[in-house]
């Protein structure tokens, strides 16, 4: 089995006192049940995609390590955790589409080599994604883009590297609705990108304590009336000196403060004193932009090995019986029943014998009763 019918371990949900910023809502699936995937296939039972493209509520864990090779995208669904702490996960071939969906958490993966998006999130329904410690590189279109009026996320300790063009909000000068656009980025590193650090259109930008270094176009970018907040970025120069620059002429907003501009490093200001005041959206600290700043988002950000094992599922108590329905009798109704939690189809209520799973065996034992025979229980 690979669906508990269990409480999310409380080392599990603590991660989300760390969220802070635009996307500090993000829930993910902590409203719903664990799902473990117990493979790196690209779909089936046990796998990454059939927890994420559940249309329940998962906190989603993996008791495996290695490379999920997919042949599409994954189409995320709203209230969806995918925590691979403790776990070393890399998606490859293609990424994670979050369009439409909302109160999403996706942490501790990386996601590299692939056609199109890293991660995708699209539409005006899309709102409340925390996206925490994920490393993505070498992806032919955006690492993370947020298009269409997607909103309300947070970018947090995440790296990008050896990829063309990172982060894109808003792709299209025709979207208005990206007026909507709000997005943290905090303690990101880009290394060895090209452009969009982001690249913004029409919506709001908190950017603080990020490193940029070595771009080869520019850092970040603001059009169509866009609000960028930069605070105490490192933005380390390559042969390219633009750190932020200003898209066109129109009435963008951008606001430099407490930026630490290596090798050469230049940014442009404009109606700083326009610009947006996060602080009163949310609560939020600033580290000063030094050297202990730079080694700091250096060695931290991204996948991160050996956070948070995945503990031993330990059962909650459990009146399970072989009848399942309690409607007196065990017969066909129940065998179909436990097949449906075996399959993960339904949630794990009848753990006959008290594993912490539905499988096979508890199938069996209500097989055997239906049969006639005792159901066995420990």
């Amino acid at each position: 089995g690979n669906a508990f019918a269990l409480p999310i371990p409380q080392e599990r949900l603590a991660l989300l006192s760390e969220a802070v910023g635009f996307g500090r809502n993000a829930k993910g699936g902590s409203g719903g049940m664990l799902y473990e995937g117990t493979n790196l296939n690209d779909s089936g039972a046990g796998s990454l995609r059939a927890g994420v493209e559940s249309n329940e509520a998962r906190w989603i864990v993996f008791n495996v390590s290695g490379n999920i090779l997919l042949n599409s995208p994954i189409d995320v669904q709203s209230n969806k955790t995918i925590d691979g702490r403790g776990r070393s996960i890399t998606i490859t071939n293609y990424g994670l589409d979050v369009v439409n969906a909302s109160n999403v958490i996706i942490t501790n993966l990386k996601i590299q080599d692939g056609a199109v998006d890293g991660i995708r999130l699209f539409g005006a329904a899309t709102h409340d994604v925390w996206i925490h410690h994920v490393e993505i590189s070498n992806f032919s279109d955006g690492a993370i883009d947020v298009t269409v009026g997607a909103t309300d996320v947070t970018i947090s300790w995440s790296k990008v590297y050896n990829h063309g063009i990172p982060i894109l909000l808003g792709a299209d000068d025709a979207d208005t609705v990206d007026v909507n656009i709000r997005v943290t980025l905090h303690h990101n590193y880009f290394l060895n990108t090209g452009e969009r650090h982001p690249r913004l259109r029409r919506g709001k930008v908190h950017a603080y304590n990020n490193y940029l270094r070595n771009w080869t176009n520019y850092g970040m970018r603001v059009h169509l009336a866009g609000q960028l907040l930069s605070e105490g970025n490192i933005f380390e120069a390559g042969s390219n000196k633009d750190g932020i620059v200003l898209g066109d002429s129109g009435a963008n907003k951008i606001k430099s403060s407490g930026d630490l501009l290596l090798n050469g490093a230049q940014v442009t200001q404009i109606n700083p004193a326009g610009v947006f005041a996060p602080a009163s959206f949310y609560t939020y600290a600033v580290e000063p932009a030094t050297e202990e700043l730079r080694v700091k988002i250096a060695a931290s950000a991204g996948q991160q090995s050996g956070a948070t094992p995945t503990p031993t599922p330990t059962p909650a108590p459990t009146t399970a019986s072989c009848d399942v329905n309690k409607d007196g009798s065990i017969s066909v109704v129940d065998v179909q029943l436990v097949v449906n939690q075996a399959l993960g189809v339904a949630a794990c209520a009848a753990d006959i014998n008290k594993d912490g799973i539905c499988n096979v065996v508890d199938v069996q034992r209500v097989v055997n009763a239906a049969l006639g025979g005792a159901c066995v229980s420990p």
